[in-house]
């Protein structure tokens, strides 16, 4: 059995995540969003403060269930 959740194991648990998956440090900082098909960047937006918000909670989903990174994940 595993001790409780805490904020710094899922920190950790994120961390690893980015690193399994080239993920940088999340582009949390960064001023544009480029979707990619493949290598082919096809749309960019600016990395607004909400979507930087929501993009965190959305990391952590994937983080909690395994679900992966793939257009179908």
């Amino acid at each position: 059995m595993t001790g409780p959740l805490t904020a710094q194991s899922v920190r950790e648990a994120r961390a690893r995540y980015f690193a399994e998956n080239g993920f940088g440090n999340g582009g949390y900082d960064d001023r544009f969003v480029v979707l990619r098909v493949g290598a082919v960047p096809v749309l960019a937006f600016p990395n607004t403060r909400q979507r930087v918000r929501s993009v965190r909670i959305h990391d952590v989903h994937h983080v909690l269930t395994g679900y992966v990174t793939s257009w179908r994940g």
